[in-house]
């Protein structure tokens, strides 16, 4: 099953189906199930704010 990593919207409120409320201030990687795919599509759950990716460590050789 494709996993996905979202964030719950903001001023939202995401119960699971059996019951448990997500957490509003973190990133949750999640099975793409099709609850997951409803909460898409009403707009409960969004993808995380996107980063800047980290500079490597050190730089890479040309040659």
């Amino acid at each position: 099953m494709e996993r996905v990593t979202l964030r719950v919207a903001e001023g939202r409120r995401v119960r699971l189906p059996d019951g448990k409320v997500l957490p509003h201030d973190e990133d949750l990687v999640l099975d793409r199930t099709p609850f997951v795919r409803r909460r898409i599509a009403a707009g409960d759950l969004v993808p995380p704010p996107a980063t800047t990716p980290a500079e490597p460590a050190t730089p890479k050789k040309k040659g």
